[in-house]
């Protein structure tokens, strides 16, 4: 075949050719196309090349398309960031499908394939569309309560606007029937192609964040990790994600490693509190929390329609809740705020002895820790004195303790505490003691 220079076409010609008639870009070693209003991941790229020169009748074979994938990715692979312009711009757009709006101003531009979003709200941008069914059933959904309304309205706007710098989770606690699991349906059919269901013990799993590429929400359903031996690997990975820190993306058949800050929203709904592990507090802080206490008629059969018929209107309700976020920041329900105190301990029974037992010395003070006593003295404990009244604590609170991960967790808690496992003092008769500098137990 040549072109019309009447030089022989090269793979080259053939992989500029198909980039022209399909934009693509590969993040994190996936091939994602533009189908007209976002990027789709492609699940065969080779496939999808043969299927190319089929539609432009190009006589194909092995070695054609064997040399062509490799220089399409190559192409296509360069630093880019899915929910971002390609150029680095730093504007916040949501996808229509009449559109793109910018977020600030309310302009509406034309879809481009510079914008590498992964996906597209199911309706037109339509600021005059209202939802009477939704807010109907969140009165009923979240007990009456303005407060939690107003927060999940602020949630659907975050999770809409591909905001992650504020770096939060939504956990939706209710018994069976509440109206949690509608919530979740109607922001994942919000979000389409762009949410999973996802298990959220896939994050123990070297595989699991694999699953999240290229997804802006991840719904995790009946969550429940009391007596789950990887709870703590779960809990980190969680942390790194809404964190914003890279994590390992690791694939299958695929031996190339891949570190990426992945842009996944957490949405968990669970019939009962999940326990946490968190010494260091860091998804306690991440936190948000909406509690529902009773059954609510949306839930019934057929109702779960209405919502649906109202998408345009719902999403104008979210963007509403962004913008009152992106002025006020958060809405911080009472109940979530007595209902967090609570999580705090029962995730750090080390931070909840260091609230409940301890002053500490403000030299070392993290500041991230609420409730402590801080005091601008020197202090230290034996290590034992220390222990033996930590398990004293135990037995008053019933909580359970051991010694390894005691002192660990209060190190994780207060980064600055010195080990207590080197630092050592003598008593009156010279015998040297293992001490705890920093800390002292409240008189």
């Amino acid at each position: 075949m040549y072109r019309q220079d009447g030089e022989k076409t090269t793979f080259e010609d053939f992989a500029l050719g198909y980039l022209i008639d399909h934009p693509v870009v590969v993040v994190g070693g996936v091939a994602y196309r533009h189908a007209g209003t976002h990027y789709q991941a492609v699940e065969d790229l080779e496939t999808d090349v043969r299927r190319w020169f089929k539609r432009t009748r190009v006589s194909q074979n092995n070695r054609l398309v064997g040399n062509v994938v490799p220089i399409l990715r190559a192409v296509a692979t360069g630093g880019y960031r899915l929910g971002h312009w390609v150029d680095g711009r730093a504007d916040r757009l949501v996808p229509f499908t009449n559109g793109l709006l910018r977020l600030g101003t309310g302009d509406l531009v034309p879809h481009s394939p510079d914008w590498l979003g992964t996906w597209c709200l199911p309706c037109d941008h339509d600021p005059a569309a209202g939802c009477p069914a939704w807010e109907g059933f969140l009165a009923e959904c979240l007990n009456g309560e303005a407060d939690q309304v107003a927060l999940l309205q602020e949630w659907f706007g975050y999770v809409l606007s591909g905001d992650t710098h504020r770096q939060r989770y939504m956990t939706h606690v209710g018994a069976a029937g509440s109206g949690k699991s509608t919530v979740a349906k109607v922001l994942s059919v919000l979000v389409g192609s762009g949410g999973s269901a996802f298990n959220i013990r896939q994050l123990a799993n070297r595989f699991g964040p694999a699953g999240l590429m290229g997804k802006t929400l991840a719904v995790c359903g009946e969550v429940e990790l009391q007596g789950c031996k990887e709870r703590a690997a779960i809990m980190e990975t969680l942390k790194t994600i809404t964190g914003q820190d890279a994590v390992q993306i690791e694939r299958k058949g695929d031996n190339t490693f891949y570190s990426l800050a992945l842009p996944t929203r957490f949405h968990i709904v669970a019939n009962s509190m999940p326990a946490l592990r968190d010494p260091t507090l860091a998804l306690t802080r991440r936190m948000l929390l909406l509690l529902s206490d009773r059954k609510a008629a949306a839930e019934d059969e057929g109702l779960l329609g209405r919502p649906m018929g109202e998408m345009a209107g719902v999403v104008q309700w979210a963007l509403r809740g962004y913008a009152r976020l992106q002025q006020k920041g958060w809405t911080t329900p009472a109940r979530m705020r007595a209902e967090i105190d609570r999580i705090r301990r029962d995730a750090s029974p080390a931070v909840a002895y260091l609230t409940d037992r301890c002053r500490v010395a403000r030299a070392i003070d993290p500041g991230t820790v609420p409730g402590l006593e801080v005091v601008n003295e020197d202090v230290w404990v034996s290590k034992q004195l220390l222990w033996d009244d930590a398990v004293k604590w135990a037995a008053e609170t019933g909580t359970e303790l051991t010694q390894v991960w005691f002192y660990r967790d209060l190190r994780s808690a207060l980064p600055r505490l010195p080990d207590p496992a080197v630092t050592r003092r003598r008593n009156d008769k010279g015998v040297r003691f293992y001490t705890v500098e920093g800390l002292a137990l409240k008189a």
